[in-house]
């Protein structure tokens, strides 16, 4: 299985749903940056197709900076909640990175894996997105916080 037939049934998954996106092609691999404007914010990801070892990875940096320990409480709070996806926190940087992956293996009979992850990304970008937004302008506290989440 080539990369560039997942490329398709992402880009197919994208159209769908009316997503604006930008593809950079390579030698093995594919790169899609897609926008997505939320309900609470306007956020952006990359899609990383990868054609040895068969990987799809989906990583998107939050659009807001917060240098705290508060910050990475949160962070490690939500991930206990989370069975596929994570969000890294760089307290050095103060970004807050949401990150997903999976594997082909050369079955891409039903593109069901890939609507699943991107599904899952886009939920979890926004659904925690929104939280940390929330936490980081003071509009909740971190024991609330860990509270809705």
């Amino acid at each position: 299985m080539k990369c560039s037939n997942v490329c398709e049934i992402i880009k197919k998954y994208l159209n769908v749903r009316l997503l604006s996106y930008d593809v950079t092609t390579y030698e093995d691999s594919y790169d899609i940056f897609v926008r997505v404007h939320s309900e609470g914010f306007y956020l952006s990801f990359q899609i990383e197709i990868i054609e040895n070892p068969q990987i799809v990875v989906i990583t998107s940096k939050l659009p807001f900076v917060k240098k705290s320990i508060e910050m990475s409480l949160a962070t490690s709070a939500i991930n206990s909640y989370l069975i596929n996806g994570s969000f890294d926190y760089d307290i050095k940087e103060g970004i807050t990175t949401y990150r997903i992956s999976t594997c082909w293996q050369e079955n891409t009979k039903d593109d069901s894996f890939i609507s699943y992850m991107l599904d899952k990304a886009i939920l979890d970008i926004d659904t925690y997105g929104i939280e940390i937004e929330r936490l980081i302008e003071n509009k909740l506290d971190l024991n609330d916080f860990i509270k809705n989440i």
